[in-house]
């Protein structure tokens, strides 16, 4: 089987490190039930096991994961979209407290860096395209990384020491980042600012807000805005699809605007299945959005979207907030049948049916 790297042939020791440890990680990250957490239950639970719960459904549901985490058969995986969450509560003990409960049920699994997965998710629907099913590792063993590039892999380079020096000092640095925790990556952006204010929500939110209203008019359905919208999406990540579609079909007749056009078709038509997740996930919420003629854009959705496009394709469990879980789960979208993800919002519930597992 031909594995993912991003289009690019190994070059190094490092590239080939990087490889194996990715797909051992992967093969790890599949054989146990993956159970996706908002920021939301990420903080409910903090408190819980720092012995001030919310509610004893909060405790009992903490109590619960721990214990399958324990087990090996549960595992809670952490999104930037948590991570950068994260980094906004003000308070060094309640964000250290946070990343240490992370680190206790996410067990050091961690998805990648969005635009990453983006780009392997454009690879993987390429490769799909030439190549029967079993030729290519699933899609969701090859989204993984380890807490410390969680926002994206780094090691030195373009430094003054002979390429095999520069090698060898690579591949240290790679292996001794990959034993950070969460709470250590914290600690050592304790002096960083805030990765988004309050305000820059709120105006990305207005902005968004005005342009619905403004263009409501091109929209008589909710095709039409889903139309819109994976047009939308594929033009934003539309690099990285033409990098992978040049990898792939290399002397290929097929243009990628031909490919493009074939995307948003399958996207609008509901034929995407679930290939290209994050591009297909943020088009269906976005024009759900849309096509709800009073409903605004508000400071934390866009944040959410991301926690949708993370969690529901390679989790089995989606806990979320109320109002999201309800969006994904709708009569128009269905995320959680595509993706068969169980989508909980209410505590007790997710109590309910993780318990089945104990």
């Amino acid at each position: 089987m031909e594995p993912l790297n991003g289009g690019k042939p190994i070059q190094s020791a490092l590239d080939e490190y990087r490889q194996r440890r990715a797909l051992e990680i992967g093969r790890w990250a599949i054989g146990v039930k993956r159970v996706y957490l908002d920021t939301n239950f990420w903080i409910f639970l903090r408190d819980a096991r720092s012995g001030a719960p919310r509610s004893r459904n909060h405790e009992r549901l903490y109590r619960t994961l721990a214990t399958l985490v324990c087990q090996r058969k549960v595992v809670c995986p952490v999104s930037e979209a948590s991570f950068l969450e994260l980094l906004r509560q003000e308070e060094r003990k309640t964000r250290t407290d946070t990343a240490i409960v992370m680190d206790e049920l996410s067990m050091g699994l961690v998805l990648d860096w969005y635009d990453k997965r983006v780009r392997t998710e454009a690879l993987h629907y390429f490769r799909s395209l030439h190549s029967p099913p079993d030729s290519l590792y699933p899609l969701a063993q090859c989204v993984w990384t380890c807490p410390a590039f969680i926002l994206g892999e780094f090691v030195p380079s373009n430094t003054a020491f002979k390429p095999d020096e520069e090698t060898a000092i690579q591949c240290a640095f790679y292996q001794h980042l990959e034993q950070q925790r969460l709470q250590d990556v914290v600690a050592s952006l304790s002096q960083a600012a805030s990765p988004f204010s309050d305000q820059y929500l709120e105006t990305f939110a207005e902005r968004l807000t005005d342009g619905k209203f403004r263009n409501a008019g091109q929209i008589g359905s909710f095709q039409e805005a889903l139309s819109l919208e994976a047009e939308g999406a594929l033009d934003v990540y539309r690099s990285a699809l033409a990098e992978a579609c040049a990898h792939v079909n290399a002397g290929c007749e097929s243009s990628l605007k031909e490919h493009l056009n074939l995307i948003a078709k399958l996207i609008r038509t509901d034929q995407i299945g679930t290939r290209l997740p994050f591009i297909a996930i943020n088009a269906g919420i976005h024009a759900s959005v849309r096509w709800n003629r009073k409903q605004k854009f508000k400071p934390h959705d866009w944040m959410d979207f991301m926690h949708a496009a993370a969690g529901l394709p390679y989790c089995d469990y989606f806990l979320s907030e109320n109002s999201l879980a309800k969006l994904v789960s709708s009569a128009q979208l269905r995320f959680d049948r595509r993706y068969q993800t169980q989508v909980i919002s209410d505590p007790a519930e997710a109590v309910e049916a993780l318990a089945a597992l104990l």
